[in-house]
């Protein structure tokens, strides 16, 4: 069903001012060693952290950073982000 390349997890975080938490959160993630996608949906973080978040898309092909919405909420960002997802699986 998938090719090598293709993810088997979509992981969906939402972020709203979390800090440096983030970013180990991320680094986490990226670390598995399970084919995935992480959807990273920006609800309202510094210009210093969605600037990194933005950096890590760019380093990454399985990455994808949502923002310019504003802060919609835990859910909405949650169903904002699994728009997006593309593998069998949601996290």
């Amino acid at each position: 069903m998938f090719n090598i390349c293709s993810p088997i997890i979509s992981v969906v975080m939402v972020s709203y001012r979390t800090g440096p938490v983030l970013f180990d959160a991320i680094n986490a993630v990226l670390r598995q060693p399970t084919p995935l996608e992480l959807i990273i949906v920006d609800n309202g973080n510094s210009a210093t952290d969605l600037y990194e978040m933005q950096q890590i898309e760019k380093s990454y092909k399985n990455v994808k950073v949502i923002t310019g919405h504003g802060n919609v909420g835990f859910g909405s960002g949650c169903n904002l982000g699994a728009k997006y997802a593309k593998a069998r699986y949601l996290a």
